[in-house]
């Protein structure tokens, strides 16, 4: 629990470093970089899992396509140490279509249906190409949070109305 607990903080800790330092609108390549390299740090040790960070360089902004492709490579290397799955949501796919290029879209769609992503989330739908500080944290934040409900099952027996299945 101190793991999750601490993953989450540090989740949170750098959408609010990267909002405090942010030079123009959206996260740049050199932020996004450093927020998933910590990220990835934490997520590693905690799932046994090399979890690569992207070789971003440079003032651009990251694109949400980028955040995309990072996140489902994460997922994939991870499922096979998750102790459970979530239920496939439903959700519009024509609004992926809409919002993401093609290339994206599949990586888009699995991390949905494993339940790592808002369907209907900025890194999915924008609307701007780019991710501010916030959109990026969330999607960070959102991608942690569920690793980490999937990653142990909870105790019938403590915790009852929060057991599996959901």
């Amino acid at each position: 629990m101190k793991r999750i607990l601490l993953a989450l903080a540090l989740v949170a800790s750098l959408a609010a470093a990267v909002a405090q330092g942010a030079a123009s609108e959206g996260v740049t390549l050199d932020e996004g970089k450093s927020a998933l390299a910590k990220v990835s740090g934490v997520l590693s040790r905690r799932h046994s899992v090399e979890l690569p960070v992207p070789d971003w360089k440079g003032g651009q902004e990251v694109r949400r396509e980028q955040v995309v492709t990072v996140l489902a490579d994460w997922a994939r290397r991870v499922e096979p140490k998750l102790r459970a799955k979530m239920r496939a949501e439903r959700f519009d796919k024509a609004a992926i279509s809409d919002g993401l290029p093609q290339a994206a879209q599949a990586d888009a769609l699995a991390l949905i249906q494993a339940g790592f992503a808002a369907p209907v989330g900025p890194m999915i739908v924008g609307p701007n190409e780019s991710l501010s500080p916030e959109e990026f944290g969330d999607a960070m934040g959102y991608f942690t949070a569920r690793l980490e409900d999937l990653a142990a099952l909870n105790d019938p027996e403590y915790t009852p109305g929060i057991s599996w299945p959901f």
